[in-house]
């Protein structure tokens, strides 16, 4: 089978079960990144957020595409969505928590919340405590930081 001829089949996942959040997030992931196809990607999510308002991984896919576009503050904003929709009727494990809190934590430090980045690091550490290139990170941004607060107002 070509990788075309997949996308049909997550079409058909979606008309047959809309509560099918697994076909529509991989289905966007296919047609963003492997077939260039960010504007029917972001519609075929949009559908699968009108059918799955409450699930997280929605959100998260969402995230992805924005920031594949560069736009971060979106980006930020979908992953902040997802975590709040954490205690909804799907919850993340272990790993999956981590891995958000790790993009979210870098989402945070490459727009210069540094305060933001740090918090979403030691979340990671909560789950990870003895990761040792996070605890690095949270020490390189507490360094950038310090030289921010330094040379301007305002608390990043």
């Amino acid at each position: 089978m070509e990788a075309k001829e997949i996308l049909p089949w997550f079409r058909l996942a979606t008309l047959l079960n809309p509560r099918n959040v697994d076909a529509y997030v991989t289905g966007a992931f296919w047609l963003d990144r492997k077939f260039g196809k960010p504007a029917e990607a972001m519609k075929f999510l949009k559908e699968g957020r009108e059918n799955n308002p409450d699930d997280y991984r929605i959100y998260w896919e969402f995230a992805f595409l924005y920031y594949y576009r560069k736009d971060f503050a979106k980006a930020i904003e979908s992953l902040e969505t997802s975590k709040s929709l954490w205690k909804s009727k799907t919850s993340p494990n272990n790993d999956e928590r981590a891995s958000l809190y790790d993009f979210l934590g870098f989402l945070y430090w490459k727009t210069g919340g540094y305060s933001k980045a740090i918090e979403n690091y030691e979340k990671f550490l909560e789950i990870f405590p003895a990761d040792r290139k996070i605890k690095d990170r949270i020490i390189a941004i507490q360094d950038l930081r310090n030289k921010s607060l330094k040379s301007g107002p305002g608390n990043k």
